[in-house]
């Protein structure tokens, strides 16, 4: 026997409607907390980027595209090595 068998049918609907929402919210929180680490990195990767492409323009270079670099440099002259 299960703590359900003594239950009529809406309680057990009602019930089960209960759980499963319970069940939706322990899963997303689930999903959060196995997926912070990645986010926090992805967002530290677009800050990054951003601070890339603010820093080319202060040096004088137009809009270039996330690790593309302007074809008439080379990597020397973009880099002074």
């Amino acid at each position: 026997m299960t703590e359900f068998d003594d239950l009529d049918v809406e309680t057990l609907e009602s019930t089960v409607k209960d759980l499963t929402e319970q069940l939706t919210l322990a899963k997303k929180a689930l999903r959060e907390k196995r997926t912070v680490d990645l986010r926090m990195a992805m967002e530290a990767k677009k800050q990054a980027d951003a601070n890339v492409q603010i820093e080319l323009r202060n040096l004088g270079y137009g809009a270039v595209g996330a690790y593309k670099f302007p074809t008439h440099l080379s990597m020397g002259k973009l880099f002074d090595i």
